[in-house]
């Protein structure tokens, strides 16, 4: 799906060894997980309904939050791989600063799912990723 389209982002440059990925500061897989999710959250919105984009914004907030991110790694901590658990945890550990409308646990896990994000599609684990994304969109959808 749209990972498929994006994947040519990069295609043309040196790609990233898995062992590279790793080595990658958590903070900085996070902030290419925070905007792939956001992109497929947007994407499903899309294809389910005509909205206007200010609704379609307000949609998309519930998922693309601190908050909405932090259920999220809830949903599928009982599912990732001992890798995946590795990001995981090392971007739980980073040195982050929380803004202040939000607490700080709260912060770290949405951190940890931007990563895990991160971490999957620059090692070019697109499948997994997709699933990850539409297990957690697809709950969450059902719970509001």
């Amino acid at each position: 799906m749209f990972i498929e389209q994006i994947k040519d982002i990069h295609s043309n440059k040196r790609t990233l060894d898995e062992d590279e990925v790793k080595r990658n500061d958590p903070v900085v897989l996070a902030y290419i997980g925070d905007s792939l999710y956001d992109l497929y959250v947007r994407c499903r919105l899309i294809y389910t309904g005509d909205y206007k984009s200010g609704d379609l914004h307000k949609m998309s907030v519930k998922y693309v939050c601190a908050h909405g991110q932090a259920r999220a790694l809830d949903m599928i901590e009982d599912i990732l791989t001992e890798d995946e658990e590795n990001i995981v945890r090392r971007a739980k550990n980073a040195k982050i600063n929380p803004p202040k409308n939000c607490d700080r646990n709260t912060y770290i896990k949405a951190t940890a799912f931007e990563a895990l994000a991160g971490y999957l599609y620059l090692t070019m684990k697109n499948q997994r990723l997709e699933e990850i994304f539409r297990l957690v969109y697809d709950k969450a959808s059902m719970n509001s």
